[in-house]
């Protein structure tokens, strides 16, 4: 049995080194091709094919050219973002409320503390908010009004009363 020679990995200077490398052979060739172009414009003979940028070595790495590419040309080059002859640009999507914003609506309107069970079925009557198929919606509103009661403090939208109940902050955002 062989074993495997194991190629040692390149660290992100390496890896940029080598994408500049490839980034400055491709330049030279579009340079290249453009002047070419500009030449058989005005009449003049131009040399074949683009001009040859000997291989770059990159640098820690002795007598190694860095990765040979194909030379950017019409058909593989990268497309441009061009609209749509014809169409309008689309009207962007009104933003969702989070759920978090839908019950902190729902409590400033109530005037009793309510659990998240509740919250959560208040806010799909309203129309306000609907779980977007998640198995315990209430768990996940319960841990996001805790995190920003402790995050926030006394300028949290919402004060916790007592276990697992939950009223509107007055004095939130001031």
């Amino acid at each position: 049995m062989t074993a495997k020679k194991k190629t040692p990995k390149k660290t992100g200077e390496a890896l940029t080194r080598e994408a500049l490398a490839v980034i400055n052979k491709n330049l030279a060739n579009i340079e290249a091709e453009e002047r070419k172009a500009a030449a058989s414009a005005k009449g003049e003979a131009a040399a074949d094919g683009p001009t040859p940028t000997p291989p770059t070595v990159a640098k820690g790495r002795k007598g190694k050219p860095a990765a040979a590419t194909k030379p950017t040309t019409a058909k593989n080059a990268p497309k441009a973002n061009v609209a749509k002859k014809g169409r309008a640009p689309k009207e962007p999507k009104p933003k969702r409320l989070s759920a978090l914003d839908a019950a902190a609506q729902v409590l400033a309107a109530s005037k009793e503390p309510m659990n998240t069970k509740v919250l959560i079925a208040e806010m799909e009557k309203k129309g306000l908010w609907k779980s977007p198929g998640g198995k315990t919606p209430h768990a996940t509103l319960y841990a996001a009004v805790t995190r920003e009661i402790g995050a926030k403090k006394r300028k949290a939208r919402f004060v916790k009363t007592e276990r697992g109940l939950f009223t509107f902050n007055p004095k939130a955002g001031k």
